[in-house]
């Protein structure tokens, strides 16, 4: 679907490194399927394989903000942290939802 040379020149990608890109590549295709309508998860158009990129840099991204998670609960007896998970979801989801709801493949539920 997507490799390195489609993120770097297609895609205009330059914040992953190709080892980075094909780390977390399959995890950004595996999450944009699933957001796709289910009639259209068989051939990846442009917008598709964009929105995979996209993902992939915001899996990145949510990598390098881990540590500066909101803290949601904290003990500190045997110090236990909780951080809360629902801001980075929210920028995957709008880094993939941006290039398939325009082109009518994000899926919402009703066919």
């Amino acid at each position: 679907m997507i490799d390195y040379f489609y993120y770097t020149t297609a895609y205009g990608g330059k914040i992953l490194g190709e080892e980075e890109f094909f780390r977390l590549k399959g995890r950004a295709q595996r999450y944009v399927s699933g957001l796709m309508r289910p009639s259209s998860r068989r051939s990846w158009c442009e917008a598709a394989r964009f929105a995979a990129c996209a993902a992939a840099e915001a899996l990145h991204a949510q990598e390098q903000r881990q540590s500066g998670r909101a803290i949601q609960s904290e003990t500190v007896g045997r110090h236990s942290v909780s951080y809360s998970q629902a801001q980075a979801a929210e920028g995957l989801y709008a880094a993939a939802a941006r290039w398939l709801e325009p082109a009518g493949l994000l899926y919402q539920g009703i066919l």
